[in-house]
């Protein structure tokens, strides 16, 4: 667990202490992580395929992958309503682009599950060939950590400032402590460990991340459960920011967990206005710090 922890941790410190002033080294940047983000698609489709009786295991992976997303979102919304509850934010109307987020998320959805067809499909070509090797999964997230590091240093928001949000703090722990109750629940529900559920219940929309350590922890079954459960967290965060912005802005907010630093971010600024932006950017970072962490912890643990 020692040796993940380090793999996952080590390219995200060493990012975060290179800052890139540049705007065209950041776009750069930015396109990388794009096109990184595919190849781990690809990759995980390549060792989906290899799965024996697969056939069997699709509706088994869609039934248990909506049933994650649903208990979780609403465990989430629930628990950080209480922080809208105590301490109301006042805002101004932004209804535009909620149409736009929608057929966003929608084509964003599509080209990453055809990421993952591509790389079954090439798969089934290369059998009995040339396969990649295991190890380019793990360089390619290496990769990916570094990367996000990066950008997460070149935002210009110190990390004592991002921890000194207390809207963004106690909303992080409020998702932790909901995910935590949620899991619980499916861990009853589908009499599965408490460490998996955990660990499902940890990747908050890093569908990249998540895919590839349940599937070494798990088996790329497991691994395809964690994939379209935070894939449908990002679709379903884009869907239902401009709703829930309206009465529970800090939910809406929470609702994209790791993404509220980067893809759900012009949704919220849309609904929302620039006044949820500080937030938004906290409470992603914080998020995109812990999910890791708890992910390889809680995938290793034993309980």
């Amino acid at each position: 667990m020692l040796d993940l922890v380090l793999w996952i941790l080590l390219p995200l410190c060493v990012g975060f202490c290179i800052r890139i002033h540049h705007t065209k080294q950041l776009n750069f940047i930015n396109g990388s992580l794009t096109y990184i983000v595919y190849l781990i698609l690809i990759l995980i489709g390549i060792e989906l395929a290899q799965v024996d009786n697969l056939g069997k295991e699709l509706g088994f992976i869609l039934g248990v992958s909506c049933l994650f997303l649903g208990v979780n979102v609403v465990c989430n919304v629930l628990a950080v309503m209480l922080v809208d509850w105590k301490f109301p934010l006042r805002l101004r109307s932004h209804q535009d682009g909620a149409s736009l987020s929608l057929s966003h998320a929608l084509l964003g959805s599509l080209k990453q599950m055809a990421c993952v067809a591509v790389g079954f499909v090439l798969a089934k070509l290369l059998v009995g060939m040339w396969m990649p090797p295991h190890m380019s999964i793990s360089v390619a997230l290496a990769a990916l950590l570094f990367l996000i590091g990066v950008q997460l240093r070149s935002t210009g928001i110190s990390v004592k400032r991002v921890f000194f949000n207390r809207r963004g703090v106690v909303a992080a722990i409020l998702i932790v402590f909901s995910s935590a109750v949620a899991s619980v629940i499916l861990s009853w529900i589908l009499n599965i460990p408490l460490n998996q559920s955990l660990a499902i219940s940890s990747g908050w929309g890093w569908y990249s991340l998540s895919g590839i350590i349940m599937t070494d922890a798990y088996g790329a079954v497991w691994g395809s459960v964690a994939l379209v459960n935070d894939l449908g967290r990002e679709f379903v965060a884009l869907a239902c920011i401009p709703i829930l912005m309206a009465r529970t802005p800090t939910a809406a907010v929470a609702l994209g967990g790791v993404t509220s630093l980067d893809f759900t971010l012009p949704t919220i600024q849309k609904s929302g206005g620039v006044e949820m932006v500080p937030l938004a950017i906290s409470f992603g970072f914080i998020m995109n710090v812990i999910s890791p962490i708890l992910m390889a912890f809680f995938a290793h643990a034993k309980f």
